[in-house]
This record gives C-alpha cells, sequence and structure tokens, in this order.
C-alpha cells in the first residue's frame, strides 16, 4: 500500500518527474489493474457504497434519499466504469500507435492510462458525500492532463505527430466512453441498481 501511496503523490504532485519514470517502467496490464488500479478503485466504490447507499443524496424538502440497492449500483458502476475505461482507453492507444509511426503494447497502452486516471480514482473518495460528487468532474479534467503529459513519455511518439496521435486517441476514446456509460447505465436500469427507488 505505501508503494501506491508514494506513486499516488508522485503522479499528482511532481506529474513531469513521475512520468519520465513512468516511461521507463515495464509492467504488464494485468499487473497495472491488480496492484495499482482495483485497489485506488475499491477506495472510490466503498465510498459510492457509503454514500449513495447509507448516507443519501439530499432530495430538497423531502430531505435525504438512500438505498443499499442504489449504493450497490454505484459502487458497481464506479469499479466497471473505471476498470473498462482504462483497459479499453489502453488499447485504443496501442492500436492508433502504428498510424503515427510509433509501437505501443498493450501493457504501455494500460499504464499510461491506469496511472493518468489516477486523479480521477483518488477523487471517488468523495463519494461518500455524495453533495460533493462535482469534484469528480474537475478530477477528471486533471486526469485528461495527466494523459497528455504522460502521452509522450510512455508512446515514445515523436513531436510532430504527437499533437494529432494524442487527439485522436482523446476522440475515439471519448466517443467508446460514451456508448459504454450508455451500456452501463441501462444494465443498472434493468437490474434496478441504476438510482433511489
Amino acid at each position: 500500500m505505501e508503494q501506491i501511496i508514494n506513486k499516488v503523490k508522485r503522479i499528482l504532485l511532481l506529474p513531469k518527474l513521475a512520468w519520465e519514470e513512468i516511461g521507463e517502467e515495464s509492467i504488464t496490464w494485468e499487473k497495472m489493474l491488480t496492484t495499482y488500479v482495483i485497489p485506488l478503485t475499491l477506495v472510490g466504490a466503498i465510498a459510492s457504497f457509503i454514500g449513495y447507499g447509507l448516507i443519501g443524496v439530499s432530495m430538497g424538502s423531502f430531505g435525504f434519499s438512500a438505498s443499499i440497492g442504489w449504493g450497490v449500483g454505484q459502487a458497481i458502476r464506479f469499479i466497471v466504469s473505471a476498470l473498462i475505461g482504462i483497459f479499453v482507453s489502453g488499447a485504443i492507444i496501442s492500436v492508433l500507435a502504428p498510424s503515427f509511426n510509433t509501437q505501443v503494447s498493450i501493457h504501455d497502452g494500460v499504464k499510461l492510462v491506469g496511472y493518468a486516471y489516477t486523479p480521477f480514482l483518488v477523487a471517488g473518495v468523495v463519494y461518500i458525500l455524495p453533495v460533493l460528487s462535482p469534484i469528480i468532474f474537475i478530477a477528471g479534467l486533471y486526469s485528461l492532463y495527466q494523459l497528455y503529459l504522460g502521452f509522450k513519455p510512455v508512446t515514445k511518439v515523436a513531436d510532430e505527430k504527437h499533437g494529432a496521435y494524442f487527439a485522436v486517441s482523446l476522440i475515439v476514446i471519448i466517443a467508446i466512453m460514451v456508448v459504454a456509460s450508455l451500456i452501463l447505465g441501462s444494465l443498472m436500469l434493468l437490474f434496478g441498481l441504476a438510482g433511489y427507488r
């Protein structure tokens, strides 16, 4: 756990130095998910369960609403969307690499996106008080900045192709994430886990 905390601190506080180190780091996508992403994701998932399942959300003059089903749904959504988002985004970056005259393995693609997701995953703790959930949007923007910072050190793309490779990757990733979010939302609704009942 101490290694995770130290890595998080470096990425959040010293991102440029952290990405230089990450660029040279060798890690498989499986190890990346199991030793870094999943532990951080569990923090947000537990916070989501407590926030939406036990503490609740303000419904104005109707007070606060919470349900165990809602909490479970939010926890599942946080875990699944993070894991799918990281893996699929890493795979896209890997597949697009030859078009920009570079080679990026699936391992490096997932490493890049997994570490870039750090601000978003860490901010998941605010779901313990759902009223603070807009902070997640800010953390998401910082994650995009982290992705930009890490893109060149990890992909080793040439300077003249860096901007285009990043932009194309980002557009494809966002499109896929929107579709995945709609599918996940529909599944949550189907199983009665999409919101308060």
